[in-house]
């Protein structure tokens, strides 16, 4: 682990160190001995330590970080606001597993896979707790042949498309989407989000690995006391490198915690299978510089076959990290958006994916800023039944 002044950022300040301190998992002794020092040597800004932390998905580690930690300096309403937190996030993933059991049941009736990953399964059988990761949806992967009868099946039995089950809405996410997202609601309260997934990011991702291709990666895992069908630590790791880096711009803190948890198993992981795959789907680069950015954010030390080491890997990789520590008010930021892009061409080798995504991207950002609401709003209303402010 690198010197207090090693791992400070110019960019986040004192915040963004002890941050950094969270996700540090090779001695975690150490890092509360260095948190410790940063706490009683700085006026810290607690509201903002925890929105950061929030942003980056990351109370759950913070909360641990502060509990090694004996200095006054920590406000007692700071410790108590983040263990409210934990204990609220324990909740809502113990309802998870009991809205995943419901929704299995009702697609195993009708011969419908599903398998769930990041979520729930993440924290059991890889963090070891749930209450340790920051999760608010239930993410199922399913088979595409099967997406109308599984609409159909969930809408009977009392959940409602996110967004709309019209059949335009419907053949047009199936064309240019990646997932269908549901929510139950009991007495106009939400208590589930569903996202079930046949491939990764959208259609334009050019991730679009399917459960027929991850079945010789299913085995059978314990949740609630019950065998089902999951992904092994290899699939779970290849998934999690097509959402967090292809499909989301490798930002959040979490996303690196994710992925030490997943290497933390070396007997039960296949690198090579991994590189593979990653080679299929032309994300080599993008799998070299998350795994230079899990080593040197984690402390974990990542097999050689895995990570990335020519000068332009570590180059992206730095420049990442510089965006890691931003401010997450700026994520939004039409010049954070387009560092997004840039990271995205760079770490992905098909040109004809480049080239989709750039075309995407001028059109998202058209829509964004030129397009007027109100016509906007009224064409997707009287296409797709949208009804919804923008």
């Amino acid at each position: 682990m690198g010197k207090i002044n090693d791992i400070r950022s110019e960019a986040g300040g004192i915040e963004t160190a002890l941050l950094l301190l969270d996700v540090k998992l090779d001695d975690k002794d150490q890092a509360a001995r260095e948190a410790e020092i940063l706490v009683n040597s700085h006026t810290i800004d607690w509201d903002e330590l925890y929105d950061r932390a929030g942003a980056h998905r990351i109370r759950p580690q913070i909360a641990e970080l502060i509990r090694r930690i004996s200095s006054p300096g920590i406000p007692g309403a700071f410790r108590e606001r983040l263990d409210d937190y934990c204990r609220e996030n324990l909740s809502l993933q113990l309802r998870t597993i009991a809205e995943f059991t419901r929704v299995k049941k009702i697609l195993d009736e009708a011969g419908i896979e599903v398998v769930p990953f990041k979520g729930f399964w993440l924290a059991q059988e890889f963090y070891g707790d749930l209450s340790l990761r920051e999760a608010g949806d239930l993410d199922l992967y399913f088979n595409v042949r099967d997406f109308d009868r599984l609409v159909t099946l969930l809408i009977e039995n009392g959940y409602k498309a996110e967004t709309s089950s019209s059949p335009a809405f419907i053949k047009k996410m199936k064309k240019i989407s990646a997932e269908f997202n549901f929510e139950r609601y009991e007495s106009g309260e939400k208590v589930l989000h569903a996202e079930f997934h046949w491939r990764l990011g959208s259609g334009f991702h050019g991730l679009d690995i399917t459960l027929d291709e991850l079945t010789p990666h299913i085995t059978t895992g314990l949740i609630d006391g019950r065998s089902y069908p999951v992904f092994t630590p290899s699939a779970n790791l290849l998934l999690a490198l097509m959402h967090h880096g292809g499909k989301d711009p490798l930002i959040r803190l979490k996303y690196f915690i994710d992925m030490a948890m997943l290497l933390r198993k070396p007997d039960e992981t296949d690198p090579e299978w991994v590189r593979r795959m990653s080679k299929k789907f032309r994300m080599e680069r993008l799998l070299g510089v998350t795994m230079i950015l899990t080593e040197q954010i984690t402390g974990i030390n990542v097999p050689a076959i895995l990570k990335g080491g020519s000068a332009a890997d570590y180059r992206i990789a730095g420049e990442r990290m510089r965006m890691i520590e931003t401010s997450p008010e700026r994520w939004s930021a039409v010049g954070s958006e387009l560092s997004n892009l840039v990271f995205h061409l760079r770490t992905r080798s098909n040109c004809k994916f480049k080239s989709i995504l750039v075309w995407h991207s001028i059109k998202s950002f058209a829509v964004r800023f030129f397009a007027p609401r109100e016509l906007l709003r009224g064409y997707l209303k009287k296409r797709y039944g949208i009804e919804r402010s923008l």
